[in-house]
C-alpha cells in the first residue's frame, strides 16, 4: 500500500506554516491502488490495503503497460467511484522523486485519458488546494457530493517513500484508530506482530474500550471512535464497525499513539486555519516549486492485436486473458462494487507487492 499519513499535531502547524503544502478532503473510504502492467499480457489490477486483490475488466492506452506500468494511489468510495489522489509509475516512469504538483499533473493526463476507463468503476482525480485557498476547500466541503471525515496535508516538495510518510498529515474530524481483539485483549500492531495495547498518552492515561454488540465477532480488527473523559484523564474507544472485510492487521503502535495524543491536544480546524493564512502560503505555489523537465520515454511495447489466452506454468491457476487490438482487458469475471469489495477482503488469497529499483513484484 501507499505511503501513510501520520496525525496531525499541534507541534506540526509550525511545519505548514514553514513549507508548501496541499490539502485535500479526506474522503471516508477503502485505500486502493490501481495497477496496469504487462504480466505477461496487459493486465489491470486494484489492490486492497493488505495487498489483496483482484482483476477487473478495462480500456487503456498499450502505453500505461510499458516497463513497469502505471500505479495509481486512490480511495474507493462505497458508491463505487475511485479517487485518485497520486500517481506513482506513469506509463513505464517512477514519479516517487517528482514534486506533489507534477505528479498530480501526471496523474490528471492518466485518469482523464478518453482512452481509459474501468469496467462498473467511475474513476476522477481528487481536487487538492493550495494551503492558500483553505477556507474555500472548507466552503466546498459543505456541498461535497462524497464523505469526508478530515483533511490530508500534502508536502509539494515531498517524495514517494513506502511506509509512513512524516511529512503528510491527516486531519481527522472524529480520531479514530484501527485495533484488533484477540480473546479479552486489544492489540496493536508491532515490529514482532500484534501486542497487547500498553500505555498511550503522555502521562500513560488509562484506556477505557465499549462493549461489542452482540452479534459482532470479537477476534479481528475492529474501528474504534476515540475520545477523552477530561476529568478523569481518561482516553475512551466507542466501537464504530467490523474492518476485517478491508484489513487484516490493526495500525501500527505508534501511529496509535500519535492519533490518541492529536485527540489530547484537541486541535481544531480554525487553529489551521490561522496557519494557513501564513505570507509564505499567499505566494503562486508553482513559482515556488519548479520542476525538471521530464526524461526521455523509451518507446511503448507493443500489445498483440490478436486474441490470445495466457496460460501459466501451473496449469491449476490458469488465468484466460482476452487481448483484443482495441486495448481492451478483460479478466475471467466481470466486477461490480460489491464483488471489488468482498475480493478486497481476507477471504481473498493473498499475493504481496513489492517496489523493488522501481520495478513491481506480484
Amino acid at each position: 500500500m501507499g505511503p501513510m499519513p501520520v496525525p496531525l499535531r499541534r507541534k506540526s502547524l509550525g511545519v505548514l506554516q514553514k513549507d508548501l503544502y496541499m490539502a485535500a478532503p479526506k474522503t471516508d473510504g477503502q485505500r486502493a491502488m490501481v495497477l496496469f502492467a504487462m504480466l505477461p499480457h496487459p493486465s489491470i489490477f486494484i489492490f486492497g490495503r493488505d495487498c489483496d486483490f483482484v482483476q477487473v475488466s478495462g480500456k487503456a492506452p498499450p502505453t500505461f503497460f510499458r516497463q513497469t506500468g502505471t500505479l495509481i494511489d486512490a480511495e474507493l468510495t462505497e458508491d463505487g467511484i475511485l479517487l485518485a489522489f497520486d500517481v506513482v509509475f506513469s506509463t513505464g516512469v517512477s514519479m516517487t522523486e517528482r514534486n506533489y504538483l507534477n505528479r498530480l499533473d501526471e496523474l490528471k493526463s492518466v485518469v482523464e485519458n478518453p482512452e481509459f476507463s474501468i469496467l462498473g468503476l467511475e474513476i476522477l482525480v481528487k481536487r487538492a488546494y493550495p494551503l492558500y485557498d483553505f477556507q474555500q476547500m472548507l466552503r466546498d466541503l459543505e456541498s461535497s457530493a462524497f464523505k469526508n471525515d478530515g483533511v490530508i496535508f500534502t508536502p509539494v516538495n515531498g517524495k514517494i517513500r513506502r511506509g509512513t510518510a512524516g511529512l503528510t498529515f491527516k486531519y481527522k474530524h472524529n480520531q479514530t484508530v484501527d485495533l484488533a481483539f484477540e480473546g479479552d485483549e486489544l492489540r496493536w500492531q508491532t515490529e514482532r506482530g500484534p501486542r497487547p495495547v500498553m500505555s498511550v498518552g503522555d502521562h500513560g492515561l488509562s484506556l477505557i474500550s465499549s462493549a461489542l454488540p452482540d452479534k459482532v465477532d470479537r477476534d479481528g480488527v475492529h474501528e474504534f471512535a476515540v475520545t477523552m473523559n477530561r476529568k478523569e484523564d481518561t482516553f475512551v474507544l466507542r466501537w464504530i464497525k467490523d474492518r476485517r472485510d478491508e484489513r487484516q492487521v490493526p495500525n501500527f503502535h505508534t501511529t496509535v499513539r500519535e492519533t490518541f495524543l492529536s485527540v489530547e491536544e484537541n486541535l481544531t480546524l480554525e487553529e489551521i486555519a490561522r496557519v494557513t493564512c501564513s505570507p509564505q502560503n499567499e505566494k503562486p505555489v508553482r513559482q515556488q516549486s519548479p520542476e525538471k523537465p521530464a526524461q526521455a520515454v523509451p518507446e511503448p511495447r507493443k500489445v498483440a492485436p490478436v486474441l490470445r489466452e495466457f496460460r501459466p506454468a501451473n496449469p491449476k491457476s490458469v488465468i484466460p486473458c482476452q487481448v483484443p487490438a482495441s486495448g481492451e482487458v478483460h479478466p475471467p469475471t466481470l466486477n461490480s462494487v460489491e464483488t471489488l469489495t468482498r475480493a478486497l477482503g481476507p477471504e481473498k488469497k493473498k499475493r504481496k507487492v513489492s517496489f523493488r529499483e522501481n520495478k513491481v513484484e506480484i
